[in-house]
């Protein structure tokens, strides 16, 4: 080829392009989830496609994996509690040969000490269960709401919810057995009223945790509750969970079907009751609250999954999380500061455009420019970001409806510890060595024979009050020297010695030595060293009971959570005082948007009436010798209710007339001006200068 010599190439054909046909599977073809975070129940959105099929199942297995394991871990712990509960009740094992027949005698130590202490924390907590807590106003002008609801939960608590107290003693006795209390409160649509459940521990189950400090167990991954639902229960859930008629026309339930739970198998023994035989039994439901991820979220969510613990199907599932009041109203004060905002811009916009036009119609008109300044721009909010244009979305939290009240706070773990421990193992000493002593005193009075085999009986011996036997072919002498007793030794009085020691350190240990229940003091002993006593053996009761109180507080803030979603809009309940009046007072579930924070009435003290008497006489002789109290008519007043209510003569409180309304100012009187001494001048105090 020429160096120079033009030359083309012909463009190459491109191969043509091969197209791979791919099959797509149907559930390739399906769209992506779509659903709406706050739905009641989002299994029936689920269940309409594969992918969302998929993921219930996968839900349902890992949170069975959860519930299972959490099972099996807290095995020891639960037998533990039932151990101790059968000693509580008294229901000791039967003896064996050979003391079959001996007597099975029971030490009440852990019977007596736990029950006294949770009647006298009962009584401090519930004495009168019509005045139990009060509502804490949350703004300045919030007194009057804030006396509403004091009297609208009160009423609520005794008249609305039917077992609200005897929830509460199951509590305190598990609080002091246990150490370890669990309360969930949740909205009855059957009973439509707020329920607050006491949990035992084969009801709730938490995993392990490193530490877990919070009263509403939110620093753990998740809980789980057994729910036993009758056919009753579940045909109400129609409508709200997601095909109950499968679950419902499935194989009959039976009571081994349940999970395995010692504390109600020991519960059965003391009960006498089989329940093998009983033809009613409910179905199990397996309440799941924790964080897991589902479809179409960046983030792993606090949900609430319900299975049928023998199909394995969920029957709802939702994303269990709120908006918290807090963040409501931040976001209505900000939504209101950015429309203001917008306004004042607006205006700000249309006050300069009318400057501009004014100038320039000056200038067309040949008149010198005006020197009007427009105004500056209105300042954004300081939490308006730049480049937002509304405010922050709202944060949502987890909505948490336990209440965890521990007795004697654990170093590690979540499950607290409690004084039925302490007694339990004192009783058991006491009844072993009380068994001791009565099989070796059986024993001592059951005596044996040893004879030569030569003596011969007319009958067979039969030992019988006044009953004579003939021995034949022998002499006196010789049945005598043929017939030798055998014998065991008496009982150790030291055994009982044992048994007392133990009832004395079962008491001294819980601080519940006799004068909780009305012993008598020692001979000469005066009013006032009694109460020391008790004061001192209270102290330690005291600060428990304190610690419980706490958390009937977060008891009824969940109360008021429920009243604020499910309450009506207006509700009139009445109220009679003890004149026998009655006193209509109306109430919505507008009120209970504010959070209200809660504290008991209980004072935590322990003191007897007696006690409460003389401290209000007390301050009825202040009032009446002290010259600065003398002309304060509102603290002459309280003092005279105080003390007519401690009395609990409240008929008589209306005889003292009007409430007077409280003192403006409580000053002491100025003293005298001091008078200089001599020799000073100007009137100057202290000592006269030198030399004059």
């Amino acid at each position: 080829m020429a160096e120079n010599e033009d030359f083309e190439i012909e463009d190459a054909e491109e191969p043509e392009e091969i197209v791979e046909e791919v099959e797509l599977s149907p559930e390739d073809m399906e769209p992506e989830l779509d659903y709406d975070d706050d739905a009641p129940n989002l299994v029936p959105v689920f269940m309409s496609s594969q992918k969302g099929r998929d993921a219930l199942k996968k839900l349902s297995e890992e949170c069975l994996q959860d519930y299972d394991a959490a099972m099996e871990n807290s095995e020891q712990y639960r037998e533990r509690q039932a151990k101790d509960w059968l000693i509580f009740s008294g229901d000791l094992p039967p003896k064996t040969f050979p003391w079959e027949n001996c007597a099975n005698a029971h030490v009440p130590i852990m019977l007596e000490n736990v029950t006294r202490l949770v009647t006298r924390a009962a009584a401090e907590l519930f004495g009168d269960e019509s005045n139990v807590v009060v509502a804490q106003p949350v703004g300045p002008d919030d007194e009057k709401l804030a006396q509403i609801v004091t009297k609208h939960t009160n009423w609520q608590l005794k008249e609305k919810i039917p077992d609200f107290f005897r929830q509460q003693h199951r509590g305190l006795l598990m609080f002091f057995m246990n150490g370890d209390v669990t309360c969930e409160s949740y909205y009855d649509p059957r009973r439509q009223t707020n329920r607050h459940e006491m949990l035992t521990c084969d009801e709730f189950i938490t995993p392990f945790v490193y530490t877990s400090t919070m009263p509403d167990y939110s620093d753990c991954p998740f809980v789980c509750r057994v729910l036993r639902y009758y056919r009753h229960d579940l045909e109400a859930q129609r409508g709200n969970w997601y095909d109950v008629d499968r679950v419902i026309d499935r194989v009959k339930p039976s009571w081994d079907d349940t999970p395995e739970m010692p504390q109600r198998e020991a519960a059965k023994q003391q009960e006498l009751i089989d329940y093998s035989a009983s033809t009613r039994a409910p179905y199990t439901i397996i309440q799941y609250d924790g964080w897991k991820l589902l479809p179409r979220q960046g983030r792993e969510r606090y949900v609430r999954v319900l299975i049928d613990k023998d199909s394995k199907n969920i029957l709802r599932m939702s994303i269990h999380e709120e908006v918290p009041w807090e963040e409501k109203d931040r976001l209505d004060r900000q939504n209101g500061e950015l429309l203001a905002y917008q306004d004042a811009m607006t205006q700000h916009q249309q006050l300069t455009q009318q400057m501009q036009m004014h100038s320039q119609m000056q200038q067309m008109m040949g008149a010198p420019p005006s020197n009007l300044v427009p105004p500056p721009p209105p300042m954004p909010p300081e939490w308006l970001d730049e480049g937002a244009d509304r405010p922050k979305p709202a944060r949502t939290r987890p909505i948490n409806m336990y209440t965890h009240i521990v007795c004697i706070e654990p170093l590690s773990g979540n499950l607290g510890y409690g004084l039925g421990r302490i007694e339990s193992d004192f009783n058991r000493a006491a009844n072993v060595a009380l068994s001791q002593f009565i099989d070796a005193a059986t024993l001592a009075n059951c005596q044996a024979f040893i004879t030569s085999g030569t003596i011969g009986l007319d009958r067979p011996l039969k030992m019988a009050p006044g009953a004579v036997f003939t021995a034949n072919g022998v002499s006196g002498n010789e049945l005598k020297n043929h017939i030798m007793p055998i014998g065991a030794n008496q009982a150790n009085p030291q055994l009982l010695d044992l048994v007392e020691r133990m009832y004395a350190w079962g008491q001294s240990s819980i601080q519940s030595p006799d004068v909780l229940s009305g012993e008598p003091g020692k001979s000469g002993e005066t009013f006032r060293g009694i109460a020391t006593r008790v004061e001192q053996a209270t102290k330690q009761l005291s600060v428990l009971t304190q610690k419980y109180a706490a958390g009937l507080s977060n008891i009824v803030k969940n109360n008021s959570r429920l009243n604020e979603v499910f309450m009506p809009e207006e509700e009139v309940f009445y109220l009679s005082d003890h004149r026998g009046s009655v006193e209509g007072i109306r109430a919505g579930r507008k009120m209970y948007q504010r959070g209200y924070r809660y504290t008991i009435r209980a004072d935590m003290k322990y003191a007897s009436d007696a006690q409460r008497v003389a401290d209000a006489d007390l301050l009825v002789q202040a009032a009446t010798s002290n010259p600065y109290l003398m002309q304060n008519a509102a603290f002459n007043y309280a003092a005279l209710k105080k003390s007519l209510e401690v009395r609990d003569l409240h008929d008589m409180v209306p005889l003292l007339g009007p409430e007077p309304p409280p003192a403006q100012a409580f000053a002491l009187p100025m003293a005298p001006p001091m008078e200089a001494p001599a020799g000073n001048p100007d009137g100057a105090v202290g000592p006269p200068p030198e030399g004059q």
